[in-house]
């Protein structure tokens, strides 16, 4: 039986509003996971780094990406972030079943 995919919704975020995607992740959501992407193909071991660790990384440009895998209002969700050559940090997110 195949599963429609699930939605996916993406934005670039400007410093700002990552700096308030951050602040409400950790205000509201509970946070399972938090992976960095330092290379196109180099994620750090899971569970390695927490919401500030990432947050920093991806400001500072120590890595290029990020995902955090939490949950919200019974739902579970991935958010991917990844900078953006141009400044913003590109969102995807989507909702899993997990």
């Amino acid at each position: 039986m195949n599963e429609p995919l699930p939605d996916l919704h993406e934005g670039l975020l400007q410093n700002a509003e990552l700096q308030q995607l951050f602040f409400d992740l950790e205000a509201v959501a509970v946070v399972d996971e938090v992976r960095l992407k330092y290379q196109t193909t180099q994620y750090v071991p899971e569970n390695t780094v927490t919401l500030a660790m990432a947050y920093d990384a991806l400001t500072t440009g120590d890595a290029i990406g990020a995902q955090v895998l939490y949950r919200y209002r019974s739902s579970s969700w991935i958010d991917t972030l990844m900078r953006t050559a141009e400044g913003p940090v590109r969102l995807i997110r989507i909702q899993t079943r997990r």
